[in-house]
């Protein structure tokens, strides 16, 4: 089934987007929790945002593995809801950079608010 709402389209590839990049990095930052209070040397759970230096590889694995899945899950989501519709369909290119930024504006938000909060 073609389409022609390109605002339409733009908009839910973003919103989609955005909601698949949050939901990436919260599971990023839980790892990183659950990992540095879980696995030896322990930190204690008030710290582990502070003390980020002593699981480095850790922080660095679970970063970049939600960065991939965001990006990942960006593309999915602009073939499967932008390339539905015709006038994004000749701009292919464009509707899928709209979602990975999307995607990485969701995931960045996510972590800033996690370890500023934290």
């Amino acid at each position: 089934m073609i389409v022609v709402n390109p605002y339409g389209t733009l908009l839910k590839v973003a919103l989609l987007c955005l909601a698949s990049g949050a939901l990436w990095s919260a599971a990023a930052a839980s790892a990183i929790y659950l990992g540095a209070t879980l696995l030896p040397p322990k930190i204690r759970p008030g710290q582990v945002w502070v003390e980020w230096r002593r699981r480095r590889v850790l922080w660095g694995m679970s970063l970049l593995a939600g960065l991939f899945t965001t990006w990942w899950a960006a593309d999915l989501i602009g073939h499967r809801v932008g390339l539905v519709d015709l006038y994004w369909l000749t701009r292919r290119d464009e509707i899928l950079w709209i979602g990975r930024l999307g995607g990485l504006c969701g995931y960045l938000l996510v972590l800033l608010l996690v370890v500023v909060a934290g």
